[in-house]
């Protein structure tokens, strides 16, 4: 069995273990909706390029609506942890979401070069406006929904404060 079939397993392997490094437990309690709706947003998106014939997954380890099962589980995990680092200051908060979604664009590459994604009519140009989009949208329904709670203070773990530190965000 090639890597493609299992990478959704491996992604989200290593995307949960950076939620549960990163977040307490308290926090992804309070953020969960937002995880599922990360994954409601990536499935719909991924149905939607599938129907017009610009994307699509080739079969990999469990499927739901032609997405492996796996990629919205690493997916829910990738939108606590973009909504767990989510800046307060405009700036910071489009630098926090160029950053996830040049991370996100990186993990769509290597799927595509390993065989489990096909862009069909999809270029690197058009992926990268498309997770922007993406993820825009998850950080300004998270606003909507979660209010001030998006940035309690001590939503983190100490772990994360270091790491702040140490890149001096």
């Amino acid at each position: 069995m090639e890597f493609w079939y299992w990478e959704s397993v491996v992604y989200s392997i290593v995307v949960w273990m950076a939620v549960f490094v990163f977040l307490d437990i308290e926090r992804i309690k309070a953020l969960w909706p937002i995880g599922l709706l990360s994954s409601v947003l990536l499935l719909t998106s991924h149905f939607f390029l599938s129907s017009l014939g610009s994307a699509h997954f080739n079969e990999g380890f469990l499927t739901l609506a032609g997405v492996p099962l796996f990629h919205l589980f690493w997916s829910f995990g990738a939108g606590l942890l973009l909504i767990g680092f989510m800046p307060r200051e405009f700036i910071k908060k489009i630098l926090t979401l160029l950053l996830f979604t040049i991370l996100a664009l990186a993990l769509d590459m290597l799927s595509v070069r390993v065989g489990g994604h096909v862009h069909d009519n999809f270029t690197f140009l058009h992926s990268f406006v498309f997770i922007l989009y993406r993820l825009v949208t998850l950080v300004w329904i998270a606003e909507e929904l979660l209010g001030e709670k998006m940035y309690a203070k001590g939503n983190r773990k100490e772990t994360d404060y270091r790491l702040r530190n140490l890149l001096k965000l």
